[in-house]
């Protein structure tokens, strides 16, 4: 399998996968809907980052 993990998300994992869509989602909304952005560029960026890794990670949270 690779470098992927082959056992499912704990809850805290699925935890932590939910606080970042959270965060992008009220990123995103705050931006676009009211612009005015709630956390830096760089600090967006870094979730995102995050989220991506957890989804790369366990694909069935995407």
């Amino acid at each position: 399998m690779g470098d992927k993990e082959s056992a499912s998300p704990s809850p805290d994992t699925r935890k932590k996968w939910h606080e970042l869509v959270d965060a992008i989602n009220n990123a995103r909304t705050v931006y676009y809907q009211h612009d005015a952005p709630s956390i830096s560029d760089s600090e967006y960026d870094s979730v995102f980052r995050e989220l991506e890794a957890l989804e790369e990670r366990y694909p069935e949270l995407a």
